[in-house]
């Protein structure tokens, strides 16, 4: 068995004592010339802090919270009470035999849907199919679901909220593109 470990503070992972690069860290890598990271240290503990209510609200467990993110919950809030989901997993991290790991928001049964893997954004994020398909087979390799469906789930501030959906499968071919472009930069020198 594996000794997969995940570093919170600085966001990194580690399986058997070697660093392996996250999920959002090779899309970060490989998308930079077109979605630049900087300056998003706000952004990033303002999404962390919504995440971390989302994982207890799934669950039904009420919490307090910073006004600031208020709107946000609510969105949340909504979105459960829209779609019901039955959680499987939640905030689990993760190792993959391809090389990366990875915590999925959420794994839950979806009526109409099925297995899904949900991830939760406060942002417009034009990378979320290829972070959700990584998710996905995390799932599925360490057992916890075949997903069929993805769903990006856009928390707003205002309390409202929009889905998109991709299938699995496909979003799963497509990750594992990025993530040979990603070795590729890194075999060339190009990611450090």
């Amino acid at each position: 068995m594996t000794d997969l470990r995940f570093d919170e503070s600085t966001h990194t992972y580690t399986v058997d004592g070697v660093i392996v690069p996250s999920v959002t860290g090779i899309i970060n890598e490989v998308t930079r010339p077109f979605y630049p990271v900087a300056g998003m240290k706000w952004y990033m503990d303002r999404g962390t802090a919504i995440h971390a209510c989302m994982a207890f609200l799934i669950r039904g467990i009420e919490i307090e919270y910073d006004d600031q993110i208020a709107g946000f919950v609510d969105a949340g809030r909504r979105w459960i009470a829209d779609y019901n989901p039955a959680p499987i997993a939640w905030e689990q991290p993760m190792a993959s035999k391809y090389g990366y790991c990875g915590t999925p928001d959420l794994c839950a049964e979806v009526a109409k849907l099925g297995a899904t893997v949900v991830d939760y954004k406060s942002g417009i994020c034009g990378t979320a199919m290829w972070q959700l398909g990584a998710y996905s087979i995390l799932c599925e390799e360490n057992g916890i679901a075949k997903p069929k469906s993805l769903m990006s789930v856009r928390l707003k501030e205002d309390g409202t909220y929009d889905v998109k959906w991709w299938v699995a499968k496909a979003m799963q071919r497509e990750w594992l593109n990025v993530l040979s472009v990603y070795k590729m930069m890194t075999r060339e020198g190009m990611i450090k």
